[in-house]
């Protein structure tokens, strides 16, 4: 194939109940430009591996397919950076395999949009939530009032917000290659391309979204929501440095801060010393010694069984 305006990454793993509908979606896309989907299997066992080779061998000039001999998850192997890696194509999209692009013209609109605006890096659209929890569909979810989209790079690195990865468009030669997986890639991403260029907003709707009752981000266990939250401070951290001259050393302190205290309740609940530590050293230089002294006394306070009441009745145990 010749002349590839867009590759499309999309990453998959036990999925068979949605990934025909995934593929479908990408497949119908009309355009007035070639376009290439690559594909990364983590080496599923419900019968996804299969389903995606049946969809190669329909269309092996537009499918790329990696196949792995292991599951590269649990290796910490970022996949995404796998299929940005051999694609050849302008732009990137993204689409997951339990994911739906419902719009045929989605690509056609946004790489016009691209090719019309240079100073843009990404570009993405509205969609609809599937909710699994409460089984209903929430229509237009980033205009509806559901979620919270960042504007701009500060923003992003405090709130860490929702800007619906299935929808995104973006520019290849601005993708930060990045080996080892981060605990949420897509954040990384669009901190780098907010970081180098105008993030833009198409409302219309082109997409369907599943949050599942148990995900990376959307996690039952008190232990999970830490281990993310970790996660998410290490890349707060990276792009501290990466991105320096973009934040003043008030404005690092501040997001700091705002990150260890939305996940101190569960260090709490867990007894990580080392995070409640690092806590309490941030509220003292913040000048908050009375939460200093009522974290110091957690335990004759019941502040940890008062905590995990709170998470049950969340539904996190």
């Amino acid at each position: 194939m010749q002349n590839i305006l867009v590759s499309v990454c999309c990453l998959a793993y036990n999925q068979k109940d949605w990934i025909q509908k995934c593929l479908d979606g990408v497949l119908s896309q009309r355009c007035d430009f070639s376009y290439e989907v690559i594909i990364h299997d983590d080496y599923s066992t419900d019968g996804t591996r299969e389903i995606i080779k049946e969809y190669h061998q329909k269309y092996p000039d537009k499918i790329s397919l990696i196949l792995p001999e292991s599951n590269q998850y649990s290796q910490d192997v970022d996949m995404f950076d796998r299929c940005v890696s051999i694609a050849t194509g302008k732009y990137i999209a993204w689409c997951e395999g339990d994911d739906e692009w419902t719009d045929p013209s989605k690509l056609q609109k946004q790489v016009d949009y691209m090719e019309n605006h240079p100073e843009c890096s990404l570009v993405y659209t509205n969609a609809d939530f599937y909710i699994e929890r409460q089984n209903r569909i929430e229509h237009n979810a980033l205009t509806s009032g559901f979620i919270h989209s960042p504007k701009n790079f500060k923003e992003h690195l405090l709130r860490a917000g929702h800007l619906a990865p299935l929808t995104w468009l973006f520019r290849r030669k601005l993708y930060v290659p990045n080996t080892k997986r981060d605990v949420d890639w897509s954040y990384s991403i669009a901190l780098d391309m907010f970081a180098q260029g105008d993030v833009h907003f198409l409302d219309y709707n082109t997409a369907t979204y599943r949050i599942f009752n148990e995900s990376v981000s959307n996690s039952k266990t008190i232990r999970s929501l830490l281990k993310f939250g970790k996660g998410l401070i290490q890349i707060k951290e990276k792009y501290f440095l990466r991105y320096s001259q973009l934040l003043t050393s008030e404005e690092t302190s501040a997001i700091r801060y705002h990150t260890y205290l939305k996940y101190l309740p569960a260090a709490i609940c867990l007894n990580d010393r080392e995070y409640i530590a690092k806590s309490c050293e941030l509220l003292e230089f913040a000048n908050k010694t009375l939460l200093v002294y009522i974290i110091k006394y957690r335990n004759v306070l019941m502040i940890p069984i008062i905590l995990k009441l709170l998470y049950r009745l969340k539904g996190r145990r």
